[in-house]
């Protein structure tokens, strides 16, 4: 019995160890439905003195798809409409001359109900046929403009893999702002100034400069310990999509009501007539994302904490060398709307400054 109960205990011991801390979010539920799942407040606002506040939401841990995966082939096939209408033409034929066979040997129009019914579907297949070759054509237009898009798809994020967020986080609803980042530092590098508008030209080293500080001040119910830090490109994404697929959170296409970026240029992800700004918006302008997430796309590029690779599927350490290129993510208020898609993703040296990059800040709870 003693080997027995030994070795239950040890494989009871092994699905503990490989159970996850947290349950993943169900794809559905809302941020404030997982919260008192998983029983964490689904907000936190931390006070940087001064009137200034940093105010995060919960990202809950799960799995999603990062990159751009290749489109699907059609559903439907043009020799698959072909078939089914072949059959139906077949059926419907084979009937008919039944049908006549019948009528001369008893020299009188009859049909049984057999026939009728035998006859109904052969015509419903060969009008199923028909209507899918339609559908196949258009099918078949959709998939090759979807490939013509992909192929202009940079290679960095191709390798679509799914990924795994093991633990929830907070994360800043806005990016950094100026006032945020003066709270802080003491200092203001923005070239476009206003309290409320994103910091901007920040580098890398001073977005991870900003987390050490900030981790020594804010007060809250985290207790003394609190660590910022810049998210992962991983968590980032995630926080981004809010489990779509897509190539933005707002669907394969983005207006500038939803976000600040360059579109005064026709492009096949820009939905109705755009505009140019020349500028960043203040924090909060527009609809925020199904996490409470604001300007995910557009506005200030967003430094990450990890490394860049070309090959997105590798997983980076953060402890990389101090001069390794830093992944940025998210677009700015000066790219077209196919750099503010939810995959893409760049690495720029650490300490190089942008007036079109910022950065917002996570609290991890793994």
């Amino acid at each position: 019995m003693r080997p027995i109960f030994l070795t239950a205990l040890l494989i009871a011991s092994a699905v503990a160890a490989e159970a996850p801390r947290y349950p993943f979010w169900d794809g559905r539920e809302s941020v404030e439905s997982y919260a008192a799942r998983v029983k964490l407040p689904a907000a936190k606002s931390f006070d940087l003195g001064g009137g200034v506040t940093l105010d995060m939401v919960l990202i809950p841990a799960g799995q999603f798809t990062m990159g751009t995966p290749a489109p699907p082939p059609p559903a439907v096939t043009p020799a698959g409409a072909w078939t089914l209408l072949a059959i139906g033409g077949a059926g419907a034929l084979a009937a008919l001359l039944v049908l006549i066979v019948k009528c001369i040997r008893a020299r009188r129009f009859a049909f049984s109900l057999r026939w009728l019914l035998a006859m109904s579907m052969a015509y419903g297949l060969s009008i199923g046929g028909v209507v899918r070759i339609r559908q196949a054509r258009v099918h078949a237009a959709e998939y090759a403009k979807a490939l013509e898009l992909y192929a202009k798809i940079p290679e960095n994020e191709k390798h679509a893999h799914l990924e795994t967020i093991e633990a929830p986080f907070y994360m800043g609803k806005f990016t950094v702002t100026q006032a945020q980042y003066e709270a802080v530092t003491g200092t203001n590098p923005s070239d476009f100034k206003g309290p409320q508008l994103p910091v901007e030209a920040v580098s890398w080293n001073d977005a991870t400069d900003f987390c050490a500080k900030f981790s020594t001040k804010p007060k809250s119910q985290l207790g003394a310990n609190v660590s910022f830090q810049l998210p992962t490109e991983a968590q980032w994404e995630f926080a981004c999509r809010v489990g779509t697929t897509t190539a933005f959170n707002t669907g394969d296409t983005i207006s500038t009501d939803e976000a600040n970026f360059y579109g005064t240029e026709a492009s096949p992800y820009l939905r109705g007539t755009g505009v140019f700004r020349r500028t960043t918006t203040p924090v909060g302008s527009f609809k925020p994302n199904a996490f409470g997430l604001y300007d995910t796309h557009g506005n200030v590029w967003q430094w990450c904490q990890n490394a860049y690779r070309e090959d997105n599927s590798i997983n980076v350490k953060t402890n990389a060398d101090e001069d390794a290129a830093r992944v940025v993510r998210g677009g700015s208020w000066h790219n077209d709307p196919r750099l503010c898609r939810s995959a893409i993703r760049y690495g720029l040296a650490p300490v190089h400054r942008y007036l079109n990059i910022g950065f917002r800040v996570i609290v991890p709870l793994d």
